[in-house]
């Protein structure tokens, strides 16, 4: 891993592997190919969000590329709800690798690719370094601010560390960018994942913004006349997406010496 990648890869490893993951993380692993890459989050007992990442469909393994500060979090974790099951969990080391171009990628053994069509195309491709060294076949990176702005403009937040265990999935959107099952059975948190898309009570969601005269960082509330309005859940230079009253989408707020501006997530207008 290079020293400013923002993500890590977990591995999970055995006979057991589809099954164990299937009964922590919100995705259904059934829909995941060799090759491929999904959303998916992991959420604890209270339905809120421990961390988001990306499901990798690997060769004889299951990948979870997280923010790289809950990468020993989520091996420790885990390692807990591992009882008889015939897993191995491990965060990957310096021979594998995260990366994000410009472009559409080409699938080879070993690696899991994300692609990212809307507009500028761009994808995301995890596994081992070697194998991601071909298919990048010398293609310019993107570096990780730039990587981070792209994901905050697909709507895809990141849980690290700063925000672990603050916000239901749907809160965050997970629903809508494709990161929550709602058929495949039980896993932690699933009760209240369930009910909420049932009830259709979310009051609060994820909105993205650009912000001037100020750096964004996890945690710093926007502001009107009437007083804080909301937080910023996820930020890379001068775009967040940041939680606040659904009513109150589509607004500019004050942000510490600057203003916030609401810019579109895909599907607005749809």
């Amino acid at each position: 891993m290079t020293p400013n990648n923002p993500y890590r890869i977990v591995t999970v490893a055995g006979a057991d592997r589809v099954e164990f993951l299937q009964g922590q993380l919100t995705q259904d692993l059934g829909l995941l190919e060799a090759g491929g890459a999904l959303p998916a989050a992991w959420c604890n007992a209270r339905g809120r969000v421990l961390v988001t990442g990306t499901l990798l469909g690997l060769e004889d393994r299951v990948g979870f590329a997280v923010p790289a500060d809950m990468a020993a979090a989520v091996v420790g974790r885990l390692g807990m709800y591992r009882l008889r099951a015939r897993v191995e969990i491990a965060a990957a080391g310096d021979d594998w690798s995260c990366v994000a171009a410009r472009g559409r990628a080409a699938r080879l053994p070993g690696a899991a690719v994300a692609s990212h069509e809307r507009n500028d195309a761009w994808f995301e491709i995890y596994g081992r370094r070697d194998d991601v060294a071909r298919s990048l076949s010398g293609r310019a990176t993107l570096a990780a601010d730039e990587w981070r702005r792209r994901r905050i403009a697909a709507g895809l937040p990141d849980i690290g560390a700063a925000a672990s265990e603050r916000y239901t999935p749907h809160m965050l959107n997970l629903d809508r960018v494709g990161a929550l099952s709602f058929s495949k059975g039980c896993y932690t948190g699933q009760e209240v994942v369930a009910r909420t898309e049932h009830l259709g009570s979310v009051k609060r969601r994820l909105a993205r913004f650009r912000v001037s005269d100020h750096a964004p960082i996890v945690g710093d509330r926007l502001g009107d006349d009437s007083g804080d309005v909301g937080e910023v859940v996820t930020a890379a230079g001068s775009e967040m997406l940041a939680l606040l009253p659904i009513e109150l989408h589509g607004r500019s707020f004050r942000l510490g010496a600057g203003r916030a501006e609401p810019l579109p997530l895909p599907w607005d207008g749809a």
